[in-house]
């Protein structure tokens, strides 16, 4: 399964994305708004997304 994390931060948001053995994240995109979240994990086929707490 694919995962999908997702790093708030106080300006910007890191996506980053692991690969199909579930070994090793790479990044994927670094947004900037509150709109463009949602269109990622659709496109990406993911199974699974984990949110970090900011701080």
């Amino acid at each position: 399964m694919r995962y999908m994390a997702i790093d708030f931060g106080d300006k910007r948001t890191g996506l980053a994305v692991c690969d199909a053995d579930e070994t090793i994240a790479s990044p994927l995109s670094v947004l900037v708004g509150q709109g463009a979240l949602a269109g990622f994990s659709r496109k990406d086929s993911t199974g699974q997304i984990a949110f970090s707490q900011p701080g």
